[in-house]
Order: C-alpha cells, then sequence, then structure tokens
C-alpha cells in the first residue's frame, strides 16, 4: 500500500511526494493581483513575481472587480517535514471564480512571505 501511495503522490495537491502520506492542511490566504485585470491575464510560476504582485484581502468580496486573486493553502508532511504551496489563481465572477491555473512550489521555504 506504502509503495502505491508514493507512486500516486505526483498526481494529488495533498500528498507528500516524498513519502507517499497525505500532507496536513496548515495554512490558507487571499490575495488580490492588482496588476492583472480582465483582459490582461498572464501565467507566471516565479516566486519572486508573486512576492512583489499580491496584496493581501480578508474576504473575496475585498477584491477590486476585474481583478485577478489567488488562494493560498500551505500542506505540511506529519511524517517528513516537507511542505508545499499551492496557488489556486482565479478571476471572480459575481458568485462564481473562473480558475486560471493552479501553480505549485515544493519548496515551501520560498513562500514564506504569505503568511506574515
Amino acid at each position: 500500500m506504502e509503495l502505491l501511495k508514493r507512486i500516486k503522490a505526483p498526481f494529488q495537491d495533498d500528498w507528500c511526494r516524498k513519502c507517499g502520506r497525505t500532507m496536513e492542511h496548515t495554512n490558507r490566504r487571499l490575495f488580490a493581483i492588482p496588476d492583472m485585470t480582465v483582459g490582461h491575464y498572464e501565467s507566471h510560476t516565479e516566486v519572486r513575481y508573486f512576492k512583489r504582485a499580491l496584496w493581501p484581502v480578508e474576504e473575496r468580496e475585498d477584491i477590486p472587480a476585474g481583478t485577478y486573486a489567488c488562494r493560498a493553502l500551505e500542506y505540511r508532511c506529519p511524517r517528513c517535514g516537507r511542505r508545499r504551496v499551492k496557488l489556486s489563481v482565479f478571476l471572480p465572477v459575481r458568485d462564481k471564480n473562473k480558475m486560471e491555473e493552479t501553480i505549485l512550489f515544493d519548496d515551501g521555504e520560498q513562500m514564506e512571505f504569505l503568511w506574515h
């Protein structure tokens, strides 16, 4: 069973890729991305961009109209301590979220700025 989990881990956002365990959800935060608005979406995968561009908001209603946002989720493996951050980028449209992409960062330390 342990081997099967390790094989499946790369396909599950909340499974540790090192030991195959289900990771614990440790943090969640919402951000607006003010420099990306309707019609001007651009995919980014570098931490440097997110350090510069993200603006923390308390609730979805605090995101300016026509502005993209992202939800950050942090996971931690209870066995080996490995961390992962999942950023889900979306455009709030009325009462729904139009998902653009999900980005995974397996080196959670790089994303420490999200939780301060």
